[in-house]
């Protein structure tokens, strides 16, 4: 009875050194996750500057394991053109053990969520593919509910272009003038400034208008294929430059919103190509 209890006891002492050893292999065996390989701004689906929609895009920064970022969306209702609403979201995840990353995003205060998932680039490779899944209650302006955006489709992102170039174009709003032009120049900083996106200069002018010439820049921000920036212009007031733009980033479509001087309150779209 004793040496059946000492072989008992020999077993169990072994198997307590020879475990732990087992898990450090089992671990050591895992693949290094490089969630840096899906960094950048990617086109998922859709043209904003057109009237393709739903047209998702997003801006990644993955380090090891972890994956942050924002989408960029606009989603409509399939038979309702002018039911057409922007949403951007936070993004959180992760790379699997199988080699697959999984990103979802924050709900927001409308209910729109998206979720991407897919496999990760081999070695070498800065790509993006897999499955997104968007989901968005679109409403007219009474409030009431329209239709919902749900998509759910494979795809194969297409890297967005970095913006360092000069637009030009009309605006089509009649508060400005309806004749007249603006240009802006625009140099996008070569890394990510964090989850949000790409830093970037630029420079505003309008010509054909009363209101003001030209701009100072207080910040912009390139995330996904949405461009947002400040300026002051020479008339004291503020000037807030809202665009979208497209993979090749050779076009820009979006509206100025006047804050002060005598245009205030002056919201005018634009369309701008790359010169």
């Amino acid at each position: 009875m004793m040496r059946a209890h000492i072989g008992l006891l020999r077993t169990v002492a072994i198997f307590a050194l020879v475990a732990p050893i087992s898990i450090v292999l089992s671990s050591c065996g895992a693949p290094t996750p490089h969630a840096e390989r899906l960094n950048g701004s990617w086109q998922i689906t859709g043209d904003p500057t057109s009237s393709t929609a739903p047209a998702v895009s997003v801006v990644l920064d993955g380090s090891g394991g972890q994956i942050t970022g924002t989408v960029v969306a606009v989603a409509q209702c399939p038979n309702e053109p002018t039911t057409r609403r922007m949403i951007s979201l936070q993004l959180n995840g992760q790379v699997n053990l199988d080699q697959t990353y999984t990103v979802a995003s924050e709900t927001d205060g409308y209910g729109d969520v998206l979720n991407l998932n897919g496999p990760m680039p081999h070695s070498g490779q800065q790509s993006l593919s897999g499955t997104y899944n968007l989901y968005a209650p679109l409403s007219d302006p009474t409030g009431s509910l329209n239709c919902l955006v749900e998509p759910r489709a494979s795809f194969q992102a297409t890297a967005i272009t970095p913006l360092n170039a000069t637009y030009s174009g009309s605006i089509t709003g009649n508060h400005l003038n309806p004749n007249a032009t603006v240009t802006v120049q625009i140099t996008q900083a070569s890394t990510l400034s964090g989850l949000a996106g790409y830093d970037a200069t630029a420079s505003l002018s309008v010509t054909g208008s009363s209101c003001f010439k030209t701009g100072t820049q207080y910040s912009t921000l390139i995330s996904g294929d949405l461009i947002t920036s400040q300026f002051k212009m020479d008339d004291g007031s503020g000037v807030e430059f809202y665009g979208l733009t497209n993979a090749g980033a050779n076009k820009i479509v979006g509206s100025l919103v006047v804050d002060g001087g005598k245009c205030l309150y002056d919201d005018d779209p634009f369309s701008l190509g790359q010169q």
